[in-house]
């Protein structure tokens, strides 16, 4: 939880520090300002482009060691033991296949009642000479 709330936080800072440079870009004066309005400025040519530092090479970068984040001890609440109920073999065996016999008996319930129906609908002769259908 600590550490969505650190994450919170920078994004916080993070928004400030924006709205804060957005601000004084807003409050310097404009260089254009003798221009009028519907006049656009030209972009001038890329050779034209004021270049104060010559292009780094990739040989001059430089990359730090990894920082270490000092981890804080997790302390955990201690919740009461529970006392297992003790089971028996029925018990445990529906208990485990509880879901799979349930699941068994509405297949074979669905089989049964499309194979009735499809008996009914084309009068097959057979399907509802079955003890089951008569």
């Amino acid at each position: 939880m600590s550490k969505r709330k650190r994450e919170i936080k920078k994004r916080k800072k993070l928004l400030e520090e924006s709205q804060a440079e957005e601000n004084l870009h807003a409050a310097e004066p404009l260089e254009d300002a003798e221009q009028p309005e519907d006049s656009v400025p030209a972009e001038p040519h890329p050779d034209e482009y004021p270049t104060s530092e010559p292009p780094i090479d990739d040989s001059q970068i430089v990359s730090a060691p990894p920082v270490s984040a000092e981890k804080k001890p997790v302390v955990r609440k201690e919740t009461p033991k529970r006392q297992p109920k003790p089971t028996t073999a029925t018990d445990s065996w529906l208990g485990q296949n509880k879901e799979n016999f349930l699941l068994g008996l509405l297949i074979l319930y669905v089989l049964l009642l499309g194979l009735g129906t499809v008996g009914e609908l084309f009068e097959i002769e057979w399907i509802l000479n079955l003890p089951l259908f008569r």
